[in-house]
C-alpha cells in the first residue's frame, strides 16, 4: 500500500523489536505514535499487509527527517502529518533542554518551525526554553520576539533574557531588562545577578556593578567566586586597585586564579607593580603551567624598568614551554 506523499516535517525512529520464542532482534523504521522516555507505542505495515500491528518498543535512534513518500513494505515507513507525530508539550519541552544544552540552535530552531507549523501551543514553558536557547547562542532578536509574547513574564524569563544580553554585548538592553524586573517585584537569582554584573562589566558601570554586588545579601543570596571575579575585573580595569584587592582579601572562598588573575590584568593595565607580583604569584600557583600569567607580570616588569627581571621571566616561559592557551569558539559547520 503506497503512502501519501507529503512535504510536511516527520520524523521516525529506529527500533529493535524481538519476536515471542526468538533470541534475533529485527530492525524497522516505524512511526512514533506516543512518545515516553527511552520506551514509544508504535505502528508497523508489513509488507503485502493493509492492517498496522501496534507495539511498545525501545528508541535505539531518532532521527527527523523529511517524508518522501514511498511503499508501504518499505520497513514500515509510513508518511504521516507531523501533527500526530509528538503530542506531547513536555517531550518538547526536555527536547529543548538537551537542545540548550548543546547550543543547538539549528535544532532548536526547527523545534520551533515545528511547534508553529503543527499547532501545537506554544505554552510560556516552551517560549522560555526557547528563549533561553537563543539568547545563548547570541540570536537575541528571536529571543525578544518570543519574550514579549509572553502570556506571564517569570524570573526564568527574565534571567534568560538579560544573561543573553549580557554575554553578548548587549548591556543596556540587559539592565533595561533587569530594572523592568525589578519594578515588577521580582526577585533575582545567582544567574541574574551574573547576567546583570556581566553588562556593567561589559560597558564599566563600576559603581551599579559594586552596589548591585553588595545588595545580594538584601536578596538572601551569597556571592559566588564568579561573581568576585566580575566585581574585581570591573574595579581593577577602572584602576581601583586597592578597593578590588581588599574585596578578595575578605571573601569567605577560596578565590581561583579568575579571580587573581582578573586583579594581575588590572594592574598590568595601570602598571602596578607592588599588587601585580601578589596576584601573580597566586595565579601561577594555583595555574602553574600556564604561560599567561608570567608574561603579564613580565609586562608590568617591563613598564617598571625592571628589564632583567621581565627577560628573565620570558626566558623561562620559552625554555620551560609552558602552556598558553589558545582562544576558541564553538561554529556551527554549514553542510552541503
Amino acid at each position: 500500500m503506497a503512502a501519501a506523499k507529503s512535504t510536511a516535517a516527520t520524523a521516525f525512529v529506529k527500533v529493535k523489536t524481538l519476536k515471542t520464542g526468538s533470541t534475533a532482534a529485527i530492525k524497522s523504521t516505524v512511526k512514533v505514535v506516543e512518545s515516553k522516555p527511552v520506551f514509544v507505542k508504535v505502528e508497523t505495515l508489513k509488507p503485502g499487509s493493509t492492517a498496522a500491528t501496534k507495539s511498545t518498543v525501545k528508541v535505539v535512534e531518532s532521527n527527523p527527517v523529511k517524508a518522501t513518500g514511498g511503499g508501504g513494505g518499505r520497513g514500515g515507513r509510513l508518511s504521516v502529518n507531523s501533527r500526530s507525530l509528538i503530542d506531547d508539550e513536555t517531550t518538547l519541552s526536555s527536547s529543548l533542554l538537551v537542545t540548550n544544552k548543546l547550543g543547538d540552535l539549528k535544532f532548536g530552531s526547527w523545534i520551533e518551525s515545528f511547534i508553529r507549523g503543527t499547532g501545537i501551543q506554544m505554552d510560556d514553558y516552551l517560549a522560555t526554553s526557547l528563549i533561553d536557547l537563543y539568547a545563548k547562542c547570541g540570536s537575541i532578536d528571536k529571543a525578544y520576539n518570543l519574550f514579549h509574547g509572553l502570556i506571564k513574564k517569570d524570573l526564568v524569563a527574565y534571567t534568560a533574557m538579560i544573561l543573553g544580553c549580557g554575554i553578548n554585548g548587549r548591556a543596556n538592553d540587559a539592565i533595561e531588562l533587569f530594572d523592568e524586573m525589578m519594578n515588577a517585584e521580582i526577585n533575582p537569582n545567582i544567574v541574574t545577578i551574573t547576567g546583570i554584573l556581566t553588562a556593567y562589566s561589559h560597558i564599566g558601570m563600576v559603581e551599579e556593578a559594586y552596589l548591585c554586588f553588595i545588595s545580594l545579601q538584601k536578596y538572601g543570596l551569597s556571592p559566588s567566586v564568579d561573581h568576585y571575579a566580575i566585581v574585581v575585573d570591573v574595579l581593577s580595569r577602572a584602576g581601583r586597585l586597592e578597593e578590588a584587592h581588599g574585596l578578595i582579601k575578605g571573601m569567605s572562598n577560596q578565590p581561583h586564579a579568575g579571580v587573581w588573575g582578573a586583579l594581575l590584568l588590572g594592574c598590568s593595565l595601570h602598571n602596578n607593580l607592588e599588587l601585580g607580583e601578589i596576584a601573580a604569584a597566586h595565579c601561577i600557583e594555583l595555574e602553574p603551567d600556564s604561560s599567561g600569567y608570567r608574561s603579564l607580570l613580565a609586562n608590568i616588569y617591563a613598564s617598571s624598568g625592571r628589564w632583567d627581571d621581565a627577560e628573565r621571566l620570558r626566558k623561562g616561559v620559552e625554555e620551560t614551554g609552558y602552556n598558553k592557551l589558545p582562544g576558541c569558539s564553538w561554529i556551527e559547520e554549514a553542510k552541503a
